[in-house]
């Protein structure tokens, strides 16, 4: 292969890699915006509390849905504390982000 066909191979690959970083950008864009602003954590699934509230993953978001599950729904958000693993810090971060009704 010669130098020049190697650097054109060379260029089409970089033209792959960034077009396709682009298409995930794009969609990581598109996902960002629609993700909502706000969580009901008494209707709420563990995917969707852990996409909305800052600082809590999916375990943490699924010991809220047992929690809720076993005890019966949230009457108010601070309740939330009662979550082993959710503290006044982490609430005081989401408060804004959840909803009871």
């Amino acid at each position: 292969m010669s130098i020049q066909n190697s650097i054109s191979q060379t260029v089409r690959n970089l033209r792959v890699v960034i077009f396709s970083l682009g298409l995930m950008l794009a969609g990581a864009n598109l996902w960002a915006d629609t993700a909502p602003d706000q969580v009901n954590i008494n209707e709420a699934d563990a995917k969707t509390i852990a996409l909305v509230l800052t600082g809590v993953g999916e375990v943490k978001a699924r010991a809220i849905v047992a929690f809720r599950d076993k005890q019966g729904p949230f009457k108010a958000v601070d309740d939330l504390v009662q979550v082993r693993g959710v503290g006044q810090e982490l609430l005081a971060k989401n408060r804004q982000r959840i909803s009871i009704e």
